[in-house]
């Protein structure tokens, strides 16, 4: 018999946890990146997660999903961070979607994982897996947990948030 994962260790040492870090160094760097650095380290950022997407998918590199989830995390970091970089130097702007996504995004972590299950029960009750290609499926899902997050933001995150501003003075 094999060796089994051991809650909670294997979710306090996952490698997903690192990634957080990386996105509080990618916060914690960009202000002091020139405008040619952030170019830069966005496309170094973007070849590292592409060579290594790559890499996994045609099998040229057998990776430890550790080691696999660490180097997409540092590209995908790096390409933050450089787009940040950009963006403060007024060379980029965030069309208000995204920027609106990127607000929500905690709310949207938050709220995902239940707003999927239910998706897919619904999506099963009403058949649509069965009655459409597999893809229409996992678009309606993915809308449904960007939606149902991004929903928490509006009415419930803001408002807290802003009511906690006020109270504070801020």
């Amino acid at each position: 018999m094999g060796a089994t994962a051991s809650y909670p260790l294997d979710d306090l040492f996952s490698p997903y946890n690192l990634l957080f870090p990386m996105g509080m160094l990618a916060a914690a760097t960009y202000r002091s990146l020139s405008a040619p650095a952030g170019a830069a380290l966005a496309l170094c950022g973007l070849a590292l997660f592409l060579a290594i997407g790559l890499a996994d998918v045609t099998g040229a590199a057998d990776m430890d999903h550790g080691i696999r989830t660490l180097i997409f995390g540092a590209g995908l970091a790096s390409v933050v961070a450089g787009l940040a970089a950009l963006e403060l130097h007024g060379m980029l702007a965030a069309p208000r979607l995204l920027s609106f996504l990127g607000d929500a995004s905690y709310a949207i972590y938050l709220v995902h994982g239940v707003a999927l299950a239910v998706g897919a029960k619904v999506v099963l009750a009403l058949g649509i897996n069965a009655a459409a290609p597999p893809w229409t499926s996992f678009a309606l899902l993915i809308l449904g947990g960007v939606a149902a997050g991004a929903s928490a933001h509006v009415l419930v995150e803001r408002p807290l948030t802003n009511a906690l501003r006020r109270r504070a003075g801020i």
